[in-house]
């Protein structure tokens, strides 16, 4: 009889449990079918600016290349492919190397892995340098280049292009250079790893940055890629 009244017991906290549990189903639910305004309100100040800038450097881009694109008339191909500059395509595929390392940022701070998050970060450090550092000597191609000289409105286009999102890069690598420089100095003390681990600013931070630096690594291939179909 006690063996029957302790699982009639058990299996009453369990019927309550699945009830709570439905309940927070349903509540999770209808936070999902909130219009995408509402959910856009409830981002965290930080975020929502950064999306904000996302939008208008999106908008920004947008206008230079269609502008760049009809000052073609979509007629492609009008500069010899050997006269593309050899840098732009190699700082793309630094940049394509990057996503590796960035988008692997959050798993690192959710596991607690604070060297890890450390290594990543001085790898994505030295990425944007060296894309900065290749993005010059591809300026430093164009200008040897003699076919440029008579294609004015195309070497404008193509300065304009990289100088605006070489911008873009260095408010990275400088975001980069302020969140590894805050995760190397609790490195080696496990209380300050706890407190930048748990804390909610720490990890907005971190979101922040990685959105950031995947749309400034997406904005790169779209203009790569228009150009591409230039040359």
């Amino acid at each position: 009889m006690r063996f029957d009244y302790t699982f009639n017991a058990t299996g009453i906290r369990i019927l309550n449990h699945n009830r709570t549990m439905n309940k927070s189903d349903k509540q999770f639910k209808l936070q999902r079918q909130k219009p995408a305004f509402s959910r856009i309100e409830n981002l965290h100040p930080y975020k929502l600016l950064t999306l904000g800038l996302i939008l208008s450097s999106a908008i920004v881009f947008a206008f230079y290349l269609f502008s760049f694109l009809k000052l073609t008339h979509f007629d492609f191909k009008q500069i010899p492919p050997e006269n593309f500059p050899k840098f732009f395509s190699a700082s793309t595929l630094l940049l394509a190397i990057s996503l590796i390392f960035s988008t692997k940022l959050m798993s690192d701070y959710q596991r607690d892995e604070i060297r890890a998050l450390r290594i990543r970060l001085s790898l994505l450090l030295v990425s944007g340098l060296l894309f900065i550092i290749f993005q010059s000597l591809a300026w430093l191609e164009i200008l040897n280049m003699s076919i440029y000289l008579n294609m004015q409105p195309f070497q404008n286009y193509l300065y304009l292009f990289s100088g605006l999102h070489l911008t873009h890069i260095i408010a990275g690598v400088v975001l980069t250079a302020y969140i590894f420089y805050r995760v190397t100095l609790v490195e080696g003390d496990p209380v300050k790893s706890i407190i930048l681990l748990t804390n909610p600013f720490e990890k907005n931070l971190l979101e922040i940055f990685v959105a950031f630096w995947h749309y400034t690594v997406f904005l790169w291939m779209v203009i790569y890629l228009v150009l591409l179909l230039v040359y």
